[in-house]
């Protein structure tokens, strides 16, 4: 079913649906009442169908000079967001409250649960008044998220197989999907136990809704170089400066959410107070590769004529590069004990994670291993203030990426067209130590402090790995 915010209701699809709900849930609920789909304005799919998915585009490209070495473009377009993530509560499919999953637990005397009896007289008892949790509501116009890109590019053709281009692109998303409570109070001095009875709706505890709310903004100017591959060496290097803001990932952003949107702390308010710099896109980052066939042996500038034994020693050699340089992800303080807004958050389990205040720079000039933030910085607030912690998403910077990996490689001509082929790689070459994520939970003994290093774009420690391949 769904809930109807306005008049406390569960909505339920048809007559057949409502006769299937037990008379007993329904008595343990005695100021919600359950209404038919028709009878509260909607189709029984329990929302409404989003019909606005047009998407427009439109680019151009003018070559201003006769030389036609020189094109500018640019281009804008809208574009409808799928959800991505996990799929916790049927939103593409069927809409329902919850989509749970049981398990048949094997116990020293046989399962739990025994077929074909699977619906035994005495479940379990219902849980008390206000106890209860709905999981999950649905906006009923919800709204697929939508997106608008535009791209500014300027490139030229420097001649040599070689070009630039410089560009600025940006978009901007909005009905991004969030999770609100429509059944929080509001922050108040009191405390959630001396006002838990002006909850809006006295049945349930948490009524965690799905809602268009959230919105993100991406700014980027990325510049690039490459040279193709001519005269056996090719290039490529791009860099890149972007700035993105958005209130789509909750107060403590950090995993990709997952298509229910975050858990809104302040469900008054909506997302507005998680808004800033997300921690996937870093501030800056270069990436350079390369490639290079050494100009000796058979078949190549020097050395064409050399013997058999000197071309297997000496001819045939490339070398390959991958040089990444990022600034450090923009990560966000959190606490998860007490509950400054009075609101409950630590005890209803919807949402505990929040953020403290702040009272200084959390990011040190000189990091160390051992104290990579300053602790001073940050204070939990007391309990029952009214608000919620003042510091801001994003406003501590983790560690930097720097890794060069590089190959050297040799291929060997056999008869007709099959070769040898062995290579030598070296990640990390340089076994440059990229430290990984700081603790950042201010509540711990430990804040600051990074226990391990980076394992992705080849960060980790160095590793060299040893090949031979034949190709025919």
């Amino acid at each position: 079913g769904n809930f109807d915010r306005n008049t406390g209701s569960v909505v339920v699809p048809n007559a057949e649906a409502l006769a299937l709900v037990p008379a007993a849930v329904r008595a343990s609920l005695p100021h919600t009442p359950f209404v038919l789909a028709k009878d509260a304005g909607l189709p029984e799919a329990l929302r409404q169908t989003d019909k606005n998915n047009v998407n427009p585009r439109l680019g151009v490209a003018w070559r201003p000079f006769a030389d036609n070495r020189t094109v500018i473009r640019g281009g804008i377009g809208t574009y409808t967001v799928p959800l991505y993530g996990s799929i916790n509560y049927s939103l593409v499919a069927t809409v329902t409250s919850d989509v749970p999953v049981f398990f048949n637990q094997r116990t020293p005397g046989g399962f739990a649960i025994t077929f074909p009896n699977v619906f035994p007289a005495a479940l379990r008892s219902l849980p008390g008044l206000g106890s209860q949790d709905f999981r999950r509501a649905n906006q009923f116009d919800l709204r697929d998220p939508r997106t608008t890109q535009w791209s500014l590019t300027l490139e030229r053709d420097l001649g040599g197989n070689t070009g630039v281009r410089v560009s600025y692109i940006g978009n901007k998303t909005t009905d991004i999907i969030v999770s609100p409570d429509l059944n929080q109070i509001r922050p108040n001095t009191q405390g959630y136990a001396a006002l838990v009875n002006t909850r809006p709706f006295q049945d349930w505890n948490v009524v965690a809704s799905r809602d268009n709310g959230a919105h993100s903004r991406y700014d980027g100017l990325q510049s690039e170089i490459t040279r193709r591959f001519s005269k056996g060496f090719t290039l490529d290097a791009s860099y890149t400066l972007a700035r993105q803001l958005a209130d789509a990932a909750g107060a403590v952003p950090g995993d990709f959410p997952a298509e229910n949107g975050p858990s809104l702390l302040n469900s008054f308010r909506g997302p507005d107070d998680d808004y800033g710099p997300m921690p996937f896109t870093r501030r800056h980052r270069f990436v350079g590769t390369f490639l290079y066939q050494l100009p000796f042996g058979r078949g190549r500038t020097f050395g064409g004529s050399m013997g058999r034994g000197l071309d297997l020693l000496a001819g045939g050699w490339d070398v390959a590069g991958v040089a990444l340089l990022q600034s450090g992800p923009f990560l966000t303080p959190s606490f998860t004990s007490g509950d400054p807004s009075g609101t409950g958050a630590n005890v209803r389990g919807f949402t505990s994670t929040t953020r403290p205040d702040q009272t200084g720079d959390g990011n040190l000039a000189d990091p160390t291993v051992d104290r990579f933030f300053d602790r001073s910085a940050f204070v939990i607030p007391a309990n029952n203030i009214g608000r919620f912690g003042n510091a801001a998403v994003g406003s501590l910077i983790g560690p930097k990426t720097k890794v060069f990996s590089m190959t050297v490689g040799k291929s060997v001509s056999l008869a007709g067209t099959s070769r040898l082929r062995f290579e030598a790689a070296f990640s990390n070459l340089f076994n440059t130590e990229n430290l990984g994520l700081p603790n950042r939970s201010v509540q711990s003994a430990q804040f600051g402090l990074i226990t391990a290093t980076q394992t992705v774009d080849q960060a980790a420690p160095r590793t060299v790995q040893f090949s031979l391949r034949y190709l025919f």
